[in-house]
């Protein structure tokens, strides 16, 4: 009976020493995956520029006087590492910098991507250069906050409403949106349209009431008719 025992623990100890080596394998190659970094995106909102404060100058609205759509962002980056896994790697020019007027660069990122639409729902700007202005880079070199032009409002610019979708990769950041001109109100509502409800409650009062008046009417004539005298034969 012993020996059967000692054979058992004999056929385990193979059994546990392999998945103690699986484990151990696990946790050396998994520390050498590159992981994947996430950022917060702190606030962002369409302006039309800034204060002196460095604030922006938030609106929905656009005439065709107006020059440019921006959009301001406010990112929140752990390190270095992040920024360059989403963004794409620092510029020797931007390394170090902590605040610039503005950075004209190609819009290449790793997985960053910007989307607009115009009213007619077609995507126009493909962005193959962006200038942002009134930049932050903390840590030195991630651009963390800035004005990031988005549209120059010319003549020809659609009227109507645009938006902005910002993604990374496939998944959907966040939306904008901002009206250039006039907007295209809804279709004006038919006669039925706006006054259907209300002539359908009008109604549904006129039956209630046209019905408790009947009940009434007819109560009253059955108590008229009880009423009445019965004459006798003499």
């Amino acid at each position: 009976m012993k020996k059967v025992v000692k054979k058992r623990r004999l056929g385990l100890l193979p059994a546990s020493l392999m998945m103690a080596f699986l484990l151990l394998l696990i946790i050396v190659t998994g520390s050498s995956i590159p992981q994947a970094y996430g950022f917060t995106v702190v606030n962002r909102s369409i302006c039309k520029g800034w204060t002196e404060k460095g604030e922006p100058v938030v609106t929905s609205k656009f005439s065709i006087t107006d020059e440019k759509v921006y959009l301001y962002f406010n990112i929140s980056w752990v390190d270095v590492n992040e920024y360059e896994q989403k963004w794409g790697t620092i510029p020797t020019f931007q390394r170090g910098l902590a605040s610039a007027s503005s950075i004209t660069e190609s819009f290449n990122l790793k997985t960053l991507r910007i989307v607009l639409t115009d009213p007619s729902q077609a995507e126009v700007n493909t962005f193959y250069q962006r200038t942002i202005r009134n930049v932050t880079c903390k840590p030195p070199g991630c651009i963390s906050s800035a004005f990031l032009e988005i549209l120059s409002i010319t003549n020809t610019t659609k009227n109507g409403r645009w938006k902005l979708k910002w993604y990374d990769g496939s998944a959907l950041i966040f939306t904008e949106e901002f009206v250039v001109g006039e907007e295209e109100g809804a279709p004006e509502q038919t006669f039925l349209e706006k006054f259907g409800l209300w002539i359908v409650v009008i109604l549904a009062v006129v039956v209630v009431v046209a019905a408790v008046a009947i009940y009434f009417v007819r109560g009253k004539r059955k108590a008229a008719e009880t009423a009445e005298p019965t004459t006798q034969n003499v």
